[in-house]
């Protein structure tokens, strides 16, 4: 089964929170299930700003009208117009699906080149900042992007990176925490 098809199941889920993990590591995630991703020499990764959410009709136009980047989400149903790539799958250092109170998460973890940037782009998103404003009423949001698609584009609900760790969390079953968690991992 392609990549894209098997994380079509989630991506629905586009009121997903992301959460910065505590410093001191809180202790609240059990049952944790780690998960890899054979690349391949096409895959690409990035983190990007959702600076809007753009109008289609099953199609999305290349660009915004102020010029910015416009990818669909993975069901086609979402255009987001994107600022410039902050991170990509080198900054990536591992992803898992964990169970954390009784709810599905995905956990990733950051280090490497990219790491600073995507922690002051989460925090530009945090604050909505003119680089990641507020839409539709929550806090700047951050497209997770594969293959030219966003997966995902979770509000921001905590700043700073702490650890180097972030939990994506929504309405996950185990099965849709581990397909995430497997698209995502380096």
């Amino acid at each position: 089964m392609a990549r894209g098809t098997r994380i079509v199941l989630w991506i629905v889920v586009l009121a997903v929170a992301m959460t910065a993990c505590s410093a001191d590591g809180d202790g609240d995630t059990t049952d944790a299930s780690s998960t890899t991703r054979t690349p391949t020499n096409d895959t690409s990764l990035e983190f990007r700003p959702v600076l809007s959410i753009v109008p289609g009709s099953g199609t999305c136009p290349d660009v915004t009208p102020d010029g910015d980047l416009v990818l669909p989400s993975t069901d086609g149903t979402t255009c987001y117009g994107l600022g410039d790539v902050v991170a990509d799958e080198s900054a990536v250092a591992s992803a898992s699906a964990a169970l954390a109170n009784d709810a599905w998460v995905v956990i990733l973890t950051f280090d490497g080149p990219g790491r600073d940037e995507l922690n002051d782009a989460l925090n530009d998103c945090f604050a909505g900042a003119a680089s990641c404003p507020a839409t539709a009423g929550t806090a700047g949001t951050i497209a997770i992007v594969l293959d030219e698609e966003v997966v995902s584009a979770p509000a921001v609900v905590g700043s700073d990176l702490g650890l180097g760790e972030i939990n994506i969390t929504g309405n996950f079953d185990q099965t849709e925490a581990e397909q995430l968690a497997a698209a995502l991992a380096p």
